[in-house]
């Protein structure tokens, strides 16, 4: 496994905001030194039990981010490392909304 999400879950249990913390494996680390891979961010998508999504786009090297839910219940949270040479460009491809609604801009995903 190459990313680990790491929050407090009583936290989670008692309050609407977790402090998420990721911790990235040293090959995957490495990987990224030894290729220059520049702009590695963290891709969080969240999905709250009615089926809203939200998605964030975080620094890899931030040691956390603070995280909102805006509805009571179980959420599901997926991860990923992403990265381009242009940060405005992955902002625009993964955080665009239309009609209200995520989409992925295609260009983007190659």
């Amino acid at each position: 496994m190459g990313l680990q999400l790491l929050f407090d879950d009583r936290q989670a249990r008692s309050s609407a905001t977790i402090f998420l913390q990721w911790c990235v494996a040293k090959p995957v680390a490495d990987y990224f030194r030894d290729n220059k891979i520049r702009n590695p961010m963290l891709f969080v998508e969240v999905e709250s039990p009615t089926g809203h999504e939200t998605r964030h786009l975080f620094d890899l090297t931030s040691p956390q981010e603070v995280m909102q839910f805006h509805a009571p219940g179980t959420h599901t949270i997926r991860a990923s490392i992403v990265w381009g040479p242009k940060l405005k460009a992955m902002h625009h491809a993964l955080l665009r909304k239309r009609n209200g609604k995520y989409f992925y801009f295609q260009q983007f995903l190659w």
